[in-house]
Order: C-alpha cells, then structure tokens, then sequence
C-alpha cells in the first residue's frame, strides 16, 4: 500500500488520477484500443469506458478539516 498526502488544499472540490508506471517509462502504456497495460485509478472509484472518467464522476468535496480517500488499482 501506499500513501500519498496532499497538503495546503483548500476546500473545494478535486479529482485523483493515478498511473503505476510499472516499466518507469513517464507514459501509460496502452494495448492497441488505448486499454491502459499499467495500473491506474480514480477517486470515488470512477468508472472508465473508452477513456478517462469526468471530472464530475470522480469528484469528492474537501471539507475544511481535510479528507481521506483511498484508490482501487485496476489492471
């Protein structure tokens, strides 16, 4: 597992994306549709078909006190 902290939000609202470069290339790499071969991720757990998800489905609200969320890694 990691952890990862973003500090100095204001509250509002924000969208996570993450990408695991497995091969430390710096590129997601794709099979020949675009499916991504690496693991990624979204906050709330946004869907993806045929591209990334918008903004609003990943959405999550920041609260003055700060949040905490976790990421599914899919493959």
């Amino acid at each position: 597992a990691q952890t990862v902290v973003f500090t100095g939000l204001k509250p509002g609202r924000y969208a996570v994306a993450m990408h695991h470069d497995e091969n430390g290339n710096k590129e997601m790499d794709t099979y020949f549709f675009g499916f991504p071969k690496e693991g990624y991720g979204f906050s709330r757990d946004a869907p993806v078909f045929f591209g990334p998800p918008d903004f609003d489905e990943a959405a999550v609200t920041v609260p003055a006190k700060g949040l905490h969320i976790s990421l599914e890694v899919r493959y």
